[in-house]
C-alpha cells in the first residue's frame, strides 16, 4: 500500500531536483483515496508536494513528484524497481507510485530494510515526523493543512522515540506500518502488514518495538 512512497520519495531524491522548483497541478494526477484537494493549474513549490505525499500520504502529490523528476511514468517505476533491485529487496516489485495497485508487492524483511535505507535520509525523516504541514500555494494563495497519517506520532510512546513512520492501507493489503523507533543507543524497525484495523497496526507496532527493546541487549 502507501508504505510504497519511500521508494517513490528515494527516486525523488535521487533525480535531485532543486526544492525551490514550482510545479503545476495536472488534473492527470487524481487518483483514488488520500488526495491533496487543489484545483488543476494550482501552483506549488516542490517541497511542499514532497511533505503532502509522505506527511498526509496524498497520491495525487506522489503522481506530481514523479512529473517533478523529469521522468515518464514507466520510466520512474522503472528506477523504482532498479532500485530495489540495488538494495537487496529481491522480494519487491513495483509497477507504479501511490501504493494503490494491488500488483504493488513486497514482505516484511524487505520493507524493513528499504525503511534501514529510508529511514537514513533527512527529508524523508522531516517529513515522517512532522504531525501538521500547513503551507499556501503560489499563485492562488490556497492555504492547506497536511496532518499526519500516522497515528502513534500523535500519541505519547514511553520508553522510546519513533525516528520515522509510513502508513498504508488498500483492501488488499490490509492496513500496514513500516516504524523505527530508538531507545538510546538501541534502533528497531517493525513491519507490520495486513493488520485488520487501523488501531491494530499501531498497537502490534507498539507491542513490537517494546519488545524487541525489552528482549535483545545491544
Amino acid at each position: 500500500a502507501s508504505v510504497t512512497k519511500l521508494m517513490t520519495a528515494l527516486v525523488f531524491l535521487d533525480s535531485a531536483v532543486a526544492w525551490q522548483k514550482e510545479i503545476t497541478m495536472d488534473r492527470r494526477d487524481n487518483r483514488p483515496g488520500g488526495t491533496l484537494f487543489v484545483r488543476p493549474g494550482e501552483r506549488l513549490a516542490l517541497y511542499d508536494v514532497f511533505m503532502t505525499a509522505l506527511v498526509g500520504s496524498a497520491n495525487n502529490a506522489a503522481i506530481a513528484l514523479t512529473r517533478a523528476a523529469g521522468l515518464s511514468s514507466e520510466e520512474f517505476v522503472q528506477r523504482m524497481n532498479d532500485r530495489a533491485g540495488m538494495m537487496g529487496l529481491f522480494a519487491t516489485r513495483f509497477v507504479e507510485p501511490t501504493g494503490l495497485a494491488e500488483e504493488n508487492v513486497s514482505t516484511a524483511f524487505d520493507l524493513v530494510r528499504m525503511g534501514w535505507q529510508a529511514f537514513q535520509m533527512p527529508q524523508i525523516r522531516e517529513a515522517l515526523t512532522t504531525r501538521e504541514h500547513v503551507f499556501t500555494t503560489v499563485n492562488t494563495k490556497m492555504r492547506h493543512r497536511i496532518k499526519t497519517t500516522n497515528d502513534l506520532l500523535l500519541s505519547h510512546t514511553d520508553g522510546y522515540t519513533l525516528v520515522a513512520a509510513k502508513t498504508g492501507f488498500t483492501n488488499e493489503a490490509g492496513y500496514t506500518f513500516l516504524v523505527e523507533a530508538s531507545a538510546g543507543a538501541k534502533r528497531v524497525i517493525v513491519a507490520v502488514l495486513g493488520a485488520p484495523t487501523e488501531e491494530d497496526r499501531f498497537r502490534d507496532a507498539d507491542t513490537l518495538i517494546r519488545w524487541a527493546f525489552q528482549k535483545y541487549e545491544w
